[in-house]
C-alpha cells in the first residue's frame, strides 16, 4: 500500500477533470453572454422567471411544468430564493444543452 501523503496525491490526481473542450468552452461563453442579457446589476444572479427565457436563447426549450418541477429545483440554493446564481445555471444549462433533453421538436 502506498504511504498516506502518496495516497492523497494519487486520489488527487484521479478526481482532477481534464480541461474543457474548445466546444466546452465556447458554450460556457454563450451561457454566460445570455445570462448578463438579465442580469442588470451584475450580481451573477438572475429572477427565477428569466431562466425559461434565457433557456429558450439558447435553444432549449422546457415546459413551464419541467421547469416548476425539475429545473429550479436543480439550480436553487438549498434554501430557494427567487434568485438563480450564474454557477449553478451554468452547470444546468451544460448538462441540458448535451442531452438535448429539451431541444425544439
Amino acid at each position: 500500500t502506498l504511504p498516506p501523503f502518496l495516497r492523497a496525491i494519487s486520489d488527487t490526481m484521479q478526481e482532477a477533470k481534464p480541461a474543457d473542450s474548445a466546444e466546452v468552452i465556447k458554450l460556457k461563453g454563450r451561457i454566460r453572454e445570455a445570462f448578463d442579457l438579465f442580469d442588470k446589476e451584475r450580481r451573477g444572479t438572475v429572477i427565477q422567471e428569466e431562466v425559461p427565457t434565457i433557456m429558450r436563447y439558447l435553444g432549449a426549450y422546457p415546459s413551464d411544468k419541467d421547469v416548476v418541477a425539475k429545473i429550479l429545483p436543480d439550480i436553487q440554493e438549498d434554501e430557494p430564493t427567487a434568485y438563480v446564481t450564474y454557477e449553478k445555471f451554468e452547470k444546468k444549462m451544460l448538462e441540458v444543452l448535451e442531452t438535448q433533453e429539451y431541444a425544439p421538436d
